[in-house]
Formats: structure tokens, sequence, C-alpha cells
């Protein structure tokens, strides 16, 4: 029996330029140049698991950038060769391979423990040919600890507990994983 390989719908808000581009191949992926990519999944296109996420970063950009025109894209996008940071077993081995990499310089020993995941990420990806090679997208979760209403009642404590607030957000490193571009949402 063939293995299924799972599929997913993801979302993208960017310009109205950069989407038309992406859209029309002009452009491979829409490379975030964000100045926190480091602290996220490093370089390469994010993209939000639903299209409410995706909503909320376009209002968030609009803020910010007013003049600009800000679209939502929805492209089709293989999850066979997810690396799912959302998983521990993966996590740890990804640490391993981070351990066993000697990055150290003699200006700061310490560089390799003070990287924030984005860069370390980078790192990984630019020098193992094998993860590049294996991995086309990387999978997180971003908690955002802020209830947007009151279904979740907000519980102070350390227990484990549902919330609505936890993002999945996806990096495409290589764009062969994208089956479809997709299309421009009109919201």
């Amino acid at each position: 029996m063939k293995k299924e390989i799972p599929k997913i719908y993801l979302y993208h808000c960017n310009t109205k330029e950069k989407c038309d581009n992406f859209l029309n191949n002009t452009l491979e992926l829409i490379e975030s140049n964000h100045k926190y990519d480091d602290n996220w999944l490093g370089k390469g296109m994010y993209y939000w698991d639903n299209l409410g996420n995706a909503k909320y970063w376009k209002k968030d950009k609009i803020r910010k950038n007013p003049n600009n025109k800000f679209v939502i894209i929805k492209s089709f996008v293989s999850l066979e060769k997810v690396l799912d940071l959302t998983d521990d077993d993966i996590v740890n081995i990804i640490e391993e391979v981070w351990k066993k990499l000697n990055i150290q310089d003699e200006t700061n020993k310490d560089l390799k423990n003070k990287m924030p995941i984005g860069a370390k990420l980078d790192f990984i990806y630019e020098k193992i040919s094998e993860i590049k090679t294996k991995y086309s997208i990387i999978k997180i979760i971003g908690i955002n600890y802020k209830p947007k209403n009151n279904f979740f009642n907000e519980i102070k404590n350390n227990k484990i507990k549902p919330s609505s607030t936890v993002k999945v957000i996806y990096n495409v490193k290589d764009s062969t994983c994208i089956i479809k571009k997709g299309m421009i949402i009109n919201e």
C-alpha cells in the first residue's frame, strides 16, 4: 500500500507586488527579511496554518506600513519533507546535530550557545547538505500569551490548558515542497 504524503493549505501575507511576482513565477520564494527571523525559523518564506492568523498578520503589516497594499495568498504544500519542531524526538535529533557542529572561534567561545534558533537553523541548512536535502519546510508553534476572547478561561498557573493563542508557523526553505503556489484570497 502506498504511503499517503501529507499536504496542507497554508497562508502567506505580503505586499501585492511580491505576491503577484511569486504567483507569476518571477520569484521562487518570497524570502522574509524581518529583523526577528533569527528568533524564529531563519531565512525562508513564512506561512500561517490558517486564514485567521494570516489576516492578523496582514492587519499588523497594514498598521505598520499604511501606504503599502498587502494581500494573502493560499498555497498547497507537501509536508513530506517537514522538519517538525513540534515533535520532541525531532528536536532532540536536531539538538544533537547542533551539539556536534564545531562553530566556536577564538573571539567568542560561547557563540554556539548564544545563537538564536533561526540563526542555528540557517547555519545547519547551510553547512549540512543532508539536512538541506531531507527537509524543505520547517514547522514550529508560536505562543501569544494574550487571549483574544473569553471562550478559553485564562487560568493563571503552570498546568497544561487549552488555548486559541498558539500559532502554527511554517517556513519554506526550498520551493520544491510547494505543490501549487495558489491564489490571492479575497477577504
